[in-house]
């Protein structure tokens, strides 16, 4: 009742607060079903690694190329992997990418690339990125998180504050860099949500909940810049989130062994068609129906859910689903 926020503080686990500010009022954000008979679940799923640049030829306008209606796919550390010569490794100047001791083709950091339009070509601006006039988008210049701070930066020899302190970073390093994470998909789980089902959601001329979200390092929330209002989907059924390659667990089986595709998981499985390669994290967070009958009581049942994928939690290394849960008694 004191602050604006609604916040999870994840330290001293991990560096981070989630900030919610739910912007009010909310008009058009959801519908409740008083007789039942509809599904408002929610399921957000992403994978972790569709490819690795310059592994089995996978390069990054593949990866940037795969979207879904929410988001398109990202490479991690674009600024740590070679663009040119020894293509997908990891480097921190153009030598690093050098194909052979002798040669001069190595190209460290994959620079600005196009996010929209033409994806995965070099960029400039917006306009560099155009298929047809204004649907262009060009990522942003790079900046040394370490060593000359704010300059820009192609790759982290860029920010070393002299020739040979090695002290730079361009970016924000993660995990695996290369790895391609893919964009968030949003679908339903499926079946009959109940009587007294509500959903928030920005569907079918609904809004959703409109809220400011940030990842902040320390309390207080809203101290370190305002990010703008995207909408907030909620149910008072399911919210399910899977991830997919879970904490980049790729090209391994359930049984250890390694793998390049899902039939060669079969026998750890237990027989054709039954194996998976990857780990897949599934978690469900339910919720609970209001009552049409007691809509305006304050204590009266209902419980509204979000599950959402969080990857590379640094520096717990690993992937985790954030779970929501807002009662109203």
């Amino acid at each position: 009742a004191s602050s604006e926020y609604l916040f999870i503080d994840g330290r001293p686990t991990a560096p981070i607060v989630l900030c919610i500010k739910p912007i009010l009022p909310a008009v058009n954000a959801g519908v409740v079903e008083c007789n039942g008979g509809l599904d408002f679940s929610i399921k957000l799923s992403v994978d972790h690694n569709i490819g690795q640049i310059g592994v089995d030829g996978f390069e990054a306008p593949q990866c940037l190329s795969a979207c879904t209606t929410l988001s398109c796919g990202k490479i991690e550390s674009a600024n740590q992997v070679c663009a040119a010569g020894l293509i997908g490794e990891q480097c921190r100047s153009d030598a690093d990418c050098n194909s052979t001791a002798t040669s001069t083709d190595g190209v460290c950091g994959l620079g600005r690339l196009c996010t929209a339009g033409k994806y995965g070509d070099p960029c400039s601006t917006n306009a560099d990125c155009d298929n047809n006039p204004g649907d262009g988008r060009c990522a942003p210049q790079p900046k040394c998180t370490e060593g000359t701070k704010g300059a820009s930066c192609r790759a982290d020899v860029d920010c070393d504050t002299t020739a040979d302190a090695a002290d730079g970073v361009c970016g924000n390093p993660d995990p695996e860099p290369g790895v391609c994470n893919s964009g968030t998909e949003a679908g339903q789980v499926g079946g009959d949500s109940g009587a007294g089902a509500v959903t928030l959601a920005p569907a079918a001329g609904l809004t959703g909940l409109p809220v400011q979200l940030s990842l902040e390092s320390a309390l207080p929330c809203g101290d370190e810049g305002q990010p703008a209002a995207s909408p907030f989907a909620l149910t008072s059924g399911i919210a399910r989130t899977v991830i997919k390659n879970f904490s980049n667990a790729d090209k391994v089986c359930s049984d250890g062994s390694m793998c390049k595709q899902d039939s060669d998981c079969d026998t750890a499985a237990g027989g054709p068609g039954k194996g998976k390669c990857g780990t897949t994290l599934t978690y469900d967070a339910k919720g609970e129906n209001f009552s049409c009958s007691q809509w305006t009581k304050s204590d009266g049942p209902g419980c509204l859910v979000l599950g959402a994928p969080t990857l590379n939690t640094s520096p717990m290394g690993g992937d985790l689903v954030t779970a929501f849960k807002f009662c109203g008694h």
